[in-house]
């Protein structure tokens, strides 16, 4: 859409909170940080010299990652720094190209063109794409909110490209706490099952490669890999099973087969904490171990041997990641696995499977049904929080055949990081408004009609939430390391301010006012603004909670080292109301302490602690009892949509992996190793060592067979892309699997100043409609695609 020329007299007064980047000193040393660019957010300690980010090395007192980095938390300063810093605000002019406009322009115009089509098309007609990213989370509240005024369902995250099928079963089977998630406890089990993942090499844990390392060499563990290709991890183990790309339902349907047929589970467990369990065995009852193994390629021996190791393992673990969550069938997937989980007695114990909390406070009231109107058919799943999240494949059908008219994009960049680029960018061409928030010209902001600047993770007060340990229950708020010397906005003072602009937001009670003069530590304060929030928004807990956030912006913000901080402050008193025991096993000299005034220390505990620190402790004495919500304490085997689910799989021998029979060869499409990150990691310098080409990996013999040789160049096509790029050979792929690695193919400035594109961005070879069907969720792993020798590029 082109922007028409600003008219002042449309414009809605705004309370400025914040007009600037917070002030920081251009020369510190020994600061604390973390790394952003992936979810383990490892403590860093920092110099800045000149305003620049010069030596880094692991932060010792951080509280989980403990002095541990990858090689990438060393290459932040690129992040902070590089050509395609966004200096000021942009639109898109009558002509087309970007020009400069004031804050005040940008966002009186915005907000009116929003309103303008809230107004014609209800809420249903706005999303937001992105909030959160790998490490920079206080925008999550604001956007949510801002969401949630303008009575939009549709938030589309990441996650929800990956791992919301968990979070769906959790809910339904354990009824498990929205801020939970299920995470293995390696270390500490006799027996692991390492399915999809390759710690050795993609850094999946803290220290994970030594770690696993010396598991392997234990005689009394067993370690077992289920995997397609042969790789780091893979050779350290016992035990591998290299099956069929995406065959993974029919692997554990037949260990789970196994296990049920010759009474390999836990009788105790399932007696006292399961139900449906006489209903399961009548679902397996035609299922055959020998057809699961030749489905997958494998012999039942290997099944066999997997079951048995797991099962009889006094404490078993199973440990994945998008290698079984980016295939066919994910969901089925995902339920398979928390049925082994549970019913061999491994759930919520050490060594086995626990719910790893996050600093979120129990947000039950602000749950609401999904939200069913969708052109796809797929519904949103609220994943570590009471908020839906839509996958990123529904997005471009969504726009063109459904009610979306306005995105806002903030922490994302679907034009790389989003399946089907080709798809994403013809939806967005049909929107009527598209902003984006961001500190970098990336690929999507190339396409907006504004751009918003914001301060980069470093710049800005910041923090991340994602759980790290059980029991533990961490925060670690990061204050700004260096200036942000643009004229850029932090996230939160940018929704406010759309917020206001569109008319969404009404403005505080004067008397609220007054008691806020008093400091955020008034008594009272907290339950006074969420009471005025509620009756304010009639009754409605969301519409009223963001009320709350933005009204403690507001009025609380400016008494805090930065306004952006009310939301954890906000964050703060909630958790000491509704998850006060947890807080005492950490601070038991609090007990005779108010919710509130507990909520105000938590808050100072934070803000002195920049290396992080415990907030609150589960019990451990018994944390099935404290992560299952059901009244009866028992995981419900069977949610009420997977038979019906499972059985029409179960018809269906090769799935999904023969809808394209031109294209014999399946590519996984992003590959995690060490020299790749997501998209906010702009220049292509950081990457440093021999490792750091895009090339697609390949076994000698499929090589051979294409009249291929090492380094030879290929067009590699798939039903919706093709590229171009040299090979590298690997005796431990598949004979049918092809790989290139992830987060490449970013338009970066070359020494000309031209944009050139590094590497293939793996997403101009998929398809928006390869995905599950219950989630949305990519089968990234299993993209059906054919190579071609080409001459060199």
């Amino acid at each position: 859409m082109i922007a028409e020329p600003f008219d002042k007299s449309t414009a809605r007064p705004l309370d400025r909170i914040q007009t600037q980047p917070s002030y920081v000193a251009h020369t510190a040393f020994n600061q604390a940080t973390a790394c952003v660019l992936c979810s383990l957010n490892c403590g860093l300690r920092v110099n800045v010299e000149n305003n620049q980010i010069t030596d880094i090395t692991a932060d010792l007192e951080h509280p989980f990652s403990k002095g541990h980095s990858c090689n990438k938390a060393y290459s932040i300063g690129k992040y902070n720094q590089h050509k395609q810093r966004v200096t000021q605000p942009l639109k898109r002019n009558l002509q087309g190209e970007f020009e400069p406009v004031s804050w005040d322009e940008a966002i009186a115009e915005i907000g009116t063109k929003l309103r303008t089509i809230l107004d014609r098309d209800g809420g249903k007609a706005l999303a937001i794409a992105g909030l959160g990213g790998q490490g920079n989370h206080l925008d999550i509240t604001y956007g949510l909110s801002l969401l949630q005024l303008a009575k939009s369902p549709w938030w589309f995250s990441a996650y929800a490209q990956e791992k919301t099928q968990h979070a769906l079963l959790d809910r339904q089977m354990v009824k498990a706490p929205l801020h939970g998630v299920l995470h293995p406890d390696p270390w500490n089990s006799d027996c692991l099952l390492l399915v999809g993942t390759n710690p050795v090499h993609s850094n999946r844990g803290y220290a994970s490669a030594t770690k696993l390392r010396q598991f392997a060499k234990d005689p009394k563990k067993i370690l077992i890999a289920i995997d397609p290709r042969i790789h780091e991890s893979s050779r350290l183990a016992k035990t591998h099973l290299p099956l069929k790309p995406g065959s993974d339902v029919w692997l554990f349907s037949g260990m789970l087969k196994h296990i049920l047929t010759r009474q390999l589970y836990d009788q105790r467990f399932v007696s006292n904490s399961t139900s449906q369990f006489e209903q399961l065995q009548q679902l397996m009852a035609d299922v055959d171990l020998t057809e699961m193994a030749t489905r997958c390629e494998l012999t039942p021996e290997l099944i066999i041997q997997a079951a048995e190791s797991y099962a009889n393992a006094e404490r078993g673990c199973i440990f994945y990641d998008t290698g079984i969550e980016w295939v066919p069938n994910s969901t089925l997937v995902s339920w398979l696995i928390r049925v082994l989980i549970s019913i061999t007695g491994n759930l919520c114990r050490d060594g086995g499977n626990h719910y790893r909390p996050t600093f979120t406070p129990n947000t039950h009231l602000l749950e609401q049904k999904s939200f069913t109107d969708t052109q796809s058919g797929i519904h949103g799943i609220p994943a570590l929080g009471p908020f839906d999240m839509f996958s990123p494949n529904l997005l471009p059908e969504e726009i063109i055949d459904g009610p979306i008219r306005a995105l806002i994009v903030e922490g994302a960049n679907p034009l790389r990081s989003y399946s089907g680029s080709q798809e994403q960018s013809a939806a967005l061409k049909q929107l009527e408004l598209l902003v984006v928030i961001e500190p970098a010209m990336t690929e999507t902001a190339m396409q907006a009609d504004y751009v918003l600047p914001s301060p980069t993770g470093y710049e800005k007060w910041d923090w991340s939430t994602f759980g790290r340990h059980f029991p533990g229950i961490y925060a670690h708020l990061r204050p700004p390391v260096t200036q942000c010397q643009h004229n850029a906005l932090p996230e939160p003072e940018i929704f406010h301010r759309i917020a206001q602009a569109s008319g969404l937001l009404p403005s505080p009670p004067n008397w609220l006012r007054r008691l806020a003069e008093k400091g955020p530590n008034s008594f009272g304060l907290p339950a006074a603004g969420a009471a005025m929030a509620f009756i304010d928004s009639k009754a409605s807990s969301r519409a009223a909670f963001a009320r709350w956030v933005f009204w403690a912006y507001q009025l609380i913000g400016p008494q805090l080292p930065s306004p952006a901080l009310a939301s954890i402050w906000v964050n703060c008193q909630l958790f000491a109301l509704t998850r006060r025991k947890n807080v005492l096993n950490v601070f038991p000299q609090w007990k005779a302490l108010l919710p509130t005034q507990m909520g105000k220390n938590l808050f100072q505990k934070i803000i002195e602690n920049p290396s992080g620190l415990e907030v609150a402790r589960m019990d451990q004495k018994s944390p099935f009892k404290e992560s299952c919500g059901w009244r009866d304490k028992k995981v419900r085997l069977l949610p009420a949509f997977i038979p019906e689910l499972y059985r029409a799989c179960l018809s269906n021998p090769a799935g999904d992996l023969i809808k394209h029979p031109d294209f014999p060869l399946m590519l996984a499409a992003g590959e995690r190793s060490p020299w790749t990150a997501n998209t906010i990691q702009r220049d292509p310098q950081w990457r440093k060592g021999k490792g750091q080409s895009c090339r697609l990996r390949i076994h000698p013999t499929v090589a051979e067979q294409h009249g291929l040789s090492a380094d030879d160049w290929v067009r590699l096509e798939t039903p919706w892309g093709k590229a171009e790029l040299a090979i590298v050979l690997d005796k431990g792929m598949r004979l049918d699997n092809l790989s290139i690695p992830n987060g490449m193919g970013l338009l970066y400035p070359n020494d000309k100043g031209q944009l050139e594109a590094f590497g293939v961005n793996p997403n101009q070879l998929t398809g928006t409609e390869w995905r599950d069907e219950i989630t949305g969720i990519p089968a990234h792993k299993t993209v059906p695609c054919r190579i071609f020798k080409i001459n060199e590029v």
